[in-house]
């Protein structure tokens, strides 16, 4: 194995949050985009460029890298290969592709339709909610306190966002759809996190390019077409820039911070979408959106400053990839 020199306790407490606060950005610039492309194009086509829009793009850049490599000119870590059950990292990937890269941006890009681009940003908090849940009711991860006070904190706003205001008392469809997206993506951030020493860009290239694969096939299924040349550029470009690079930096999150943490600092990105959303819409808050968004701030706070101390076992694995233990988990390989 080996070690990146020259990186200090500090800079191993940075480098975590960073990368998941960097893809929270970029992931934030598709929400305000993709409703705009909803104008006139169906969701499986919006989904379908979007990821493989991501696929390609990694795929250009694992050619360069490999290139860079052969010429002797490449420098920085290559990709971990792990030597462990292939066929169950294959399940995992194929599990964590058709939940969180088929079922959920549809199930986004439906609710997105009927559904503000601000309101269905702050909705997509309940992702690090999901995650918890599933992290600790199928993968039994230690979840502390702190983070039962944001799932209640979440719930509440999501409440505050998703009731109906134009016909009395109700829940919008639109809103749970978005919900049940983040439920997917919950799911797949937990699978995900058991395949992440494949590679980051290994990783979302594969996942890029079946999810994008798969969802144009059905377009063609039911019927639908393509919209037109300067919408699928437009989607494929964000796709490449919002999912591939955001894909690439989550799962280098987590081999720093895990499931729980890595998607708490994610929970950032919902935030910067709803600005993003009000600015391209040119309209203010409502008063339940700004209560709404502080109770997700508090969830994400919450969450932030959970502290992951408790015992508990790594499974044997043989891999080779550059490391940098992090000050809670520093052990032999």
């Amino acid at each position: 194995m080996r070690e990146r020199r020259g990186v200090g306790i500090v800079g191993r407490r940075l480098v975590g949050p960073l990368l998941a606060i960097s893809a929270a950005l970029a992931f934030a610039l598709s929400v305000p985009v993709s409703k705009l492309l909803l104008r006139d194009t169906s969701q499986l086509a919006v989904a379908g460029l979007l990821y493989l829009g991501a696929g390609l793009a990694l795929t250009l850049y694992r050619l360069v890298s490999w290139a860079a490599r052969r010429r002797g000119s490449g420098q920085g870590p290559t990709e971990a290969r792990v030597s462990r059950g292939g066929a169950r990292d294959w399940a995992w990937l194929t599990a964590a592709t058709l939940s969180g890269a088929v079922g959920a941006p549809l199930l986004l890009l439906w609710g997105l339709r009927v559904t503000a681009g601000a309101t269905a940003s702050l909705l997509l908090s309940f992702e690090a909610v999901f995650t918890a849940l599933w992290a600790a009711g199928l993968f039994k991860e230690h979840v502390a306190a702190q983070v039962w006070g944001a799932v209640l904190a979440v719930t509440a706003g999501g409440v505050l966002l998703g009731l109906e205001r134009s016909g009395g008392w109700g829940v919008s469809l639109g809103a749970l759809a978005i919900v049940a997206g983040c439920a997917l993506w919950g799911l797949d951030n937990n699978l995900t996190r058991n395949i992440a020493a494949l590679g980051p860009s290994t990783v979302a290239q594969l996942k890029g390019l079946a999810a994008g694969t798969v969802n144009l096939l059905l377009l063609l299924a039911v019927g639908g077409s393509l919209p037109p040349w300067p919408s699928v550029l437009s989607a494929l470009v964000v796709g490449g820039l919002s999912y591939g690079v955001s894909l690439v930096l989550f799962v280098q999150a987590l081999r720093y911070l895990g499931s729980t943490r890595t998607s708490a600092y994610f929970g950032a990105g919902p935030f910067f979408a709803a600005v993003i959303s009000l600015v391209i819409a040119r309209s203010y808050p409502t008063l339940s959106l700004l209560a709404a968004a502080v109770l997700m701030l508090v969830a994400t706070v919450l969450m932030v400053s959970e502290q992951h101390v408790h015992e508990h076992e790594h499974d044997g694995a043989t891999h080779a990839h550059w490391h940098v233990p992090d000050a809670e988990h520093r052990h032999v390989h």
